[in-house]
């Protein structure tokens, strides 16, 4: 067996051997390899020796052994570590811990939040140009956080498409992007909404907005709601779709 960093095509990872219970390492680098199983096929995915808090995702991960082929969504592959690892460090940011439970809970009320406004896909990637997105856009404009995780994880969850927003961006280079990708949702840190607000008039719809508190004194803006408000008030039970290995993650480069 070798680490799924040693098969690495076109944005996916296929790791290639047989079937195998439990733990294994890979022969190259010395990482183990679990394996989760559920029913004939398993989500392989590397981590530590020492832990499960580092892992390797991609926007599709393709398990090849001699038995089944088939490509697993991220958030299949996320919810299938939390249930193995519920009680165990899933995130640290700064002083605040979150175990896998707590981290799955958070996202998976986002993820019924974006849901509930009526967010998701609506046309399958099969039906649409190479180019084209059947599927809602938020945009995460945060500096390192839990909360870039959980929204990025909780989107993939509401097969809402997650693309990231440089926050050293300027009002006229957040404006382009905002035109560009056409967000329905943005997830933004409280001291940098003045950079929103400058763009807000020029944009097409207005998107929903969910503010992350800091430290900067900068209150709600008009017509956003509070991040951990909009969490509190979703429900943490697993969302009722079913993410596909061809949702997309958008990504933006910043240069």
């Amino acid at each position: 067996f070798f680490c799924i960093g040693k098969y690495k095509q076109f944005g996916k990872i296929a790791v290639e051997g047989m079937r195998l219970h439990g733990q294994c390492f890979c022969s190259a680098c010395r990482y183990q390899l679990i394996f989760f199983y559920q029913d004939s096929f398993g989500v392989c995915l590397g981590v530590n020796l020492n832990n499960a808090t580092l892992f390797y995702l991609s926007v599709g991960i393709t398990i090849r052994h001699p038995l089944s082929t088939m490509d697993i969504a991220v958030a299949t592959a996320f919810e299938a570590i939390a249930e193995r690892h519920l009680d165990d460090d899933c995130l640290v940011y700064r002083e605040r811990r979150l175990t896998w439970r707590e981290a799955r809970a958070r996202s998976r009320r986002l993820a019924n939040a974006l849901l509930g406004t009526g967010l998701g896909c609506s046309v399958e990637r099969q039906h649409l140009a190479g180019h084209a997105s059947g599927q809602d856009h938020l945009g995460i404009c945060l500096r390192n956080s839990n909360e870039y995780l959980e929204s990025m994880i909780g989107a993939l969850m509401a097969r809402v498409a997650p693309f990231n927003i440089n926050y050293r961006f300027t009002a006229a280079e957040m404006r382009r992007l905002l035109m560009d990708t056409s967000p329905a949702a943005l997830v933004i840190q409280s001291d940098l909404t003045p950079l929103l607000a400058q763009c807000w008039a020029d944009l097409p719809s207005a998107p929903l907005v969910l503010q992350v508190a800091d430290d900067s004194g900068v209150g709600l803006m008009p017509g956003a709601v509070w991040y951990e408000d909009v969490l509190a008030g979703a429900p943490a039970g697993r969302p009722a779709v079913t993410p596909s290995p061809d949702d997309l993650y958008i990504l933006c480069t910043g240069g």
